[in-house]
């Protein structure tokens, strides 16, 4: 199957980074107040988007998209650019959500 690439406005986007507690309870593996946030962000300064959002499709809701694999990069390029930031993204397969998928 061949990938699908595509670029998108952040503000088409869902995912975990839009709550701090959803986030906070998919990542726990994850610190939220003692991740390297500023790392991430002088990387993405520096050298910009080094690898492309996984996101899929979705229907019934206010955004299109719903991103499974760049949380932590979009919570920061919204932080440095806004929502209307475009991002290059990939088309991935979405089997489990709480969220309709369009095929």
């Amino acid at each position: 199957m061949k990938q699908e690439f595509f670029i998108l406005n952040i503000n088409q986007i869902d995912g975990i980074f839009r709550s701090e507690t959803e986030f906070k309870s998919s990542n726990e593996k994850y610190d939220w107040e003692n991740y390297d946030w500023k790392d991430l962000e002088d990387d993405i300064k520096q050298q910009g988007i080094l690898e492309v959002l996984g996101v899929c499709k979705i229907k019934d809701s206010e955004y299109e998209y719903m991103c499974y694999d760049g949380n932590h990069r979009i919570k920061v390029l919204i932080e440095l650019y806004g929502e209307d930031y475009e991002v290059p993204c990939y088309n991935i397969s979405c089997l489990k959500s709480r969220y309709r998928f369009v095929p």
